[in-house]
C-alpha cells in the first residue's frame, strides 16, 4: 500500500457547508444533514435548480431504483461526478465520511466504481472516514468498522489511500457517534462536497442492481485567484484521527447494529409510492400506487403491537385497482412502520404523517410531569434533553422493586422541615425556568412549521399549559399554588419579544402565529379555571383574571 499522498494536507481539507443563514463555524454539527427525503423520481422533473451568484452551484442528486424491469435507476454517485465534469473534469482527490460500508465484495464493487469515475493519466488520491471500535484486548491497534477492500481496491487504479476514524463525541464532548454521510470531490479548478442519505454502500450510491432510494445535495465551488468560497467549504470538514498504518489495522468489517442499511436488504417494488398515516377523529393509512410496478401478487402489513394486514393485491383488485387507498386503522397509535410482501421476498415501506401536530401523545409522555416538561423546554438543547428524561424513565423502570423497598425512610425526629422556605425554593426555580422558556421563544424560527411545533408540538407551550391544568385540577385542597404557576406562564407568554434573523421568520410572521395562539391559550384557560373558583383565595382569583385579560386583549 502506497504511502499516504501529500496532496492531503490539512489546508486542503473539504467542508460541510453551512445550512443555515448564519456566519460559519468551525466545527458544524454534522449529524444534522442525514436527513431522509421521501421524494418520487417524478417530483424532480418539475424542479428548477437553484441559480446562486458567484461560482457556487447547488443541486440534488438522488439514487433511486429502476422502475421496471432492466431499469437500473439513478446514481447519486454517478450523477455527482457528472456534474463536477461539467465544472472541470473528473475529480483527482475524492474524501468519504460514512458510518456503514458493505462487506468486502460489495465494498470492492463500490470503491473501484469510485475509482473508475476519477480522473485518468494520473494519480488518485482518496481519503476514507470509518467508524472505530473502541477497547479489545490490544487497544493499540485501531479496531475499525469496516472493509479492508477500501485500503485494497485503489490499489489496482494507481490509487492512495489514507484512512481516518469518525468522532465518538461531538463539540460540546457529548458521547454521540457520527452518523453523517458526505463526500468531497476536488480537481483543480473546483471543490465539491456531496451530503445526505446515502452511505458509502452500493444501494446507498446506486452501484449495482439493489439500489435504495436516497437524497443529496451537491455543491460546487469553483476554485478562483484571490476567492474565499472554495477554501470557506473546504475548511469545514471536521479534524479527525489518521490511522498511521492502515494495513495492520484490525478490520472488522461492517458492524450489524451499526446501522439500519444492510447488503441484502431490498427495497420495496416501485408501484408501492407512498404510505401516510392520517391522525385525528377518523384515522386512515393512505396507500399511493403506480399500478405497472406493482408486483402480481402482494400484501401490505402493519408491523408492531397492533399487526395485522393493511391490503392484499385480490382486494385491490376487486376495488377497480386504484391509485390511492384509504384504510381505516382504529388504535389510537399509528403503526411502528409497514411491511410489504411479494415473491417470497419483504421489505419496509416508510410511513409518512400528513399532519404531526394531529398525532397523539405517546404513553410515555403521559407519565411526564410539569416541572420535567418545563425543564425540557427551556433547555438550551430541547431534544438532548428529552433524551435524557426518557434514558432516566427507562432506569426507571429497571429498578428492583425490592431493593426499592428496602430504601429507609427518613423518619429523623431532629430535621428542620421550613415549608415556607421549599415553596419560595420552588417559586424561585419556576422563575428562573421561565425566563429561560421565554429566551428561547424569543431565539429565531426558521420556519412557520417550526414556530407551530415549538406551540402546539407533543412538548410545546400548549403541552405544558395542559400539564398544569391538570395538575390545578388534580392538587388536594387548595390549588393556589398551581394557578400562580399557570399565571407566570401566561406573563411570561406575553412578555416575550421575539428578534427574527437572517434567513428567518420576520417579527410580524412570528406575532401572526403567536398572538392569535396566546389568546386562545388564555382563553381556554380562564374558562377552564372558572369551574374550579372556590378552591383559589378570592385575591389570586382576581390576578389571575386580570392575566388572562391581558392576555386575551
Amino acid at each position: 500500500i502506497p504511502p499516504p499522498p501529500p496532496a492531503l494536507r490539512r489546508d486542503r481539507r473539504p467542508s460541510i457547508p453551512p445550512v443555515t443563514h448564519r456566519a460559519p463555524v468551525s466545527r458544524p454539527a454534522a449529524h444534522k444533514f442525514q436527513h431522509r427525503f421521501g421524494l418520487k423520481p417524478v417530483d424532480t422533473l418539475r424542479w428548477k435548480p437553484n441559480r446562486q451568484g458567484g461560482g457556487i452551484r447547488q443541486r440534488l442528486v438522488f439514487t433511486f431504483p429502476g422502475l421496471g424491469a432492466g431499469q437500473s435507476g439513478s446514481s447519486s454517485l454517478e450523477d455527482a461526478v457528472e456534474a463536477c465534469r461539467r465544472r472541470g473534469g473528473s475529480p483527482n482527490e475524492v474524501w468519504v465520511a460514512s458510518p456503514f460500508f458493505n462487506t468486502e465484495e460489495g465494498a470492492r464493487t463500490t470503491t473501484a466504481s469510485l475509482c473508475k469515475l476519477m480522473a485518468r493519466g494520473g494519480r488518485r488520491d482518496l481519503c476514507f472516514c470509518v467508524p472505530a471500535i473502541q477497547g479489545g484486548e490490544n487497544a493499540l491497534v485501531p479496531r475499525l468498522a469496516a472493509p479492508m477492500a477500501l485500503i485494497k481496491t485503489p490499489a489496482a487504479y494507481q490509487g492512495t489511500v489514507v484512512i481516518e476514524v469518525l468522532p465518538e463525541m461531538d463539540g460540546d464532548k457529548n458521547v454521540r457517534p457520527w452518523h453523517a454521510k458526505m463526500m468531497a470531490l476536488q480537481a483543480g479548478n473546483y471543490s465539491a462536497l456531496v451530503v445526505g442519505s446515502s452511505n458509502f454502500t452500493g444501494a446507498g450510491m446506486g452501484v449495482g442492481t439493489v439500489r435504495n432510494a436516497e437524497a443529496n445535495l451537491l455543491t460546487i465551488v469553483d476554485r478562483v485567484a484571490y476567492g474565499r468560497q472554495a477554501g470557506e467549504l473546504e475548511a469545514l470538514w471536521p479534524e479527525m484521527e489518521q490511522v498511521r498504518d492502515p494495513a495492520s489495522a484490525e478490520w472488522l468489517g461492517p458492524q450489524p447494529d451499526s446501522d439500519d442499511e444492510a447488503e441484502s436488504t431490498l427495497p420495496a417494488p416501485a408501484g408501492f409510492l407512498a404510505a401516510t398515516y392520517r391522525a385525528g377523529d377518523t384515522r386512515q393509512i393512505v396507500l399511493r400506487f403506480d399500478p405497472p410496478h406493482l408486483p402480481e401478487e402482494w400484501q401490505v402489513l402493519a408491523a408492531g403491537r397492533e399487526g395485522r394486514e393493511l391490503l392484499a393485491h385480490p382486494t385491490w383488485r376487486e376495488g377497480g385497482r386504484p391509485l390511492v387507498v384509504e384504510v381505516p386503522w382504529a388504535p389510537v397509535q399509528p403503526p411502528d412502520k409497514l411491511l410489504v410482501r411479494w415473491d417470497g421476498h419483504e421489505a419496509f415501506l416508510p410511513i409518512n404523517v400528513e399532519d404531526v401536530c394531529a398525532l397523539p401523545r405517546p404513553e410515555k409522555l403521559e407519565q411526564m410531569s410539569a416541572d420535567d416538561m418545563l425543564g425540557i423546554l427551556a433547555a438550551t438543547d430541547p431534544s438532548a434533553a428529552f433524551r435524557a428524561w426518557a434514558k432516566r424513565q427507562e432506569l426507571a423502570e429497571s429498578h428492583d422493586d425490592d431493593l426499592d423497598s428496602a430504601t429507609p425512610v427518613d423518619l429523623d425526629p431532629l430535621r428542620r422541615h421550613d415549608l415556607q422556605a421549599t415553596f419560595l425554593h420552588r417559586v424561585r426555580r419556576r422563575a428562573r425556568v421561565l425566563a429561560q422558556l421565554r429566551s428561547n421563544l424569543e431565539r429565531p424560527a426558521w420556519s412557520q412549521n417550526a414556530l407551530e411545533w415549538r406551540l402546539h408540538g407533543m412538548v410545546g407551550v400548549g403541552a405544558l399549559a395542559e400539564r398544569l391544568l391538570r395538575d390545578l385540577v388534580g392538587a388536594e385542597g387548595a390549588c393556589d399554588e398551581a394557578l400562580l404557576t399557570l399565571a407566570d406562564l401566561l406573563i411570561v407568554l406575553s412578555d416575550v419579544a421575539y428578534e427574527g434573523g437572517e434567513g428567518s421568520l420576520s417579527k410580524g410572521e412570528f406575532e401572526k402565529v403567536f398572538r392569535p395562539f396566546l389568546r386562545g391559550l388564555a382563553g381556554g384557560l380562564h374558562r377552564e379555571i372558572e369551574a374550579h373558583r372556590d378552591r383559589v383565595s378570592t385575591d389570586l382569583f382576581i390576578f389571575w383574571s386580570r392575566v388572562a385579560d391581558r392576555c386575551g386583549a
